[in-house]
C-alpha cells in the first residue's frame, strides 16, 4: 500500500527568498524549476550542483588540447617545415575543422554532465539527478521525514580553501546513507536539510502518496 508523503508549504524563516542563479551551484527558491517526479504543489526549495572546481580536470584538458594546434603551427614555422608540399591546405582545414569539433563536442559532454547532474530539496524529499550525457540518467529520492541524521565532510586542500564537500544523510536501515557530493557551503547545507526535516516532522501535511 502507497504511503503518505509529508510536506511543508513554506521554507520562511529556514531559508531566504532567493539566492544564486541559473548557473551557479547552489540555488535557494530556483525560477521555473520542474522534474518529470514532480507531485502536485511540491517546490523546489534549493537546487545544487557540484561545485564549480570539479570541472578544473577536463578544463585545463580542454585548454591543452585547444592550444596542441598553434603549437604545432609554431613548430612548423620555426623549423621552416614546408607543409604544404605534403598536404594541401584545404585538407589542413578540414583536418583543423574536425579537430576542433571533436573538442566542442567533448567541452559540451562536460558541461552538461555537470549542469545536469543536481540535487534537488523539495518541500517534500530530497532528490538526486545522476545526469550522463546521452546515455542514461539515475534518481536517488529520499522523504525529508525519513531523515535521521546528517553529516558533513570536507577532505583535501582545495574543498578546504573553496568550502565545499560531502553531506551524508542517514536514514531507515534498509535505504543506507544518502550523499551529496561536492557540495558548496556543506555546515550551511546541513543545518538547511536538518531544519526542513524537522519542520516536516512536527508540522508537516500527509496529502500525497509516493510514487
Amino acid at each position: 500500500m502507497a504511503q503518505p508523503i509529508r510536506r511543508i508549504d513554506s521554507a520562511a524563516g529556514i531559508l531566504p527568498d532567493h539566492e544564486g542563479g541559473p548557473f551557479s551551484s547552489y540555488e535557494i527558491n530556483p525560477k521555473g524549476i520542474r522534474f518529470g517526479t514532480q507531485n502536485p504543489y511540491e517546490k523546489v526549495f534549493v537546487l545544487i550542483r557540484p561545485h564549480i572546481l570539479t570541472n578544473i580536470g577536463w578544463m585545463i584538458t580542454a585548454g591543452a588540447v585547444f592550444i596542441v594546434p598553434f603549437v604545432v603551427a609554431y613548430l612548423i614555422d620555426t623549423f621552416g617545415i614546408p607543409l604544404g608540399d605534403f598536404v594541401s591546405l584545404e585538407r589542413q582545414l578540414i583536418v583543423i575543422v574536425i579537430y576542433y569539433s571533436f573538442l566542442l563536442t567533448y567541452v559540451l559532454f562536460n558541461f552538461l554532465d555537470w549542469y545536469f547532474d543536481i540535487y534537488l530539496v523539495t518541500n517534500q524529499r530530497l532528490i538526486d539527478y545522476e545526469f550522463s550525457p546521452i546515455s542514461s540518467y539515475h534518481v536517488i529520492e529520499l522523504a525529508l521525514e525519513d531523515i535521521q541524521d546528517i553529516r558533513d565532510s570536507t577532505v583535501g586542500l582545495l574543498p578546504s580553501l573553496f568550502h565545499y564537500g560531502t553531506v551524508i544523510i542517514s536514514s531507515a536501515a534498509e535505504r543506507g546513507n544518502f550523499k551529496f557530493r561536492a557540495v558548496p557551503q556543506p555546515s550551511r547545507f546541513r543545518d538547511v536539510i536538518g531544519d526542513l526535516s524537522s519542520a516536516v516532522k512536527t508540522r508537516g501535511h500527509e496529502k500525497f502518496v509516493r510514487r
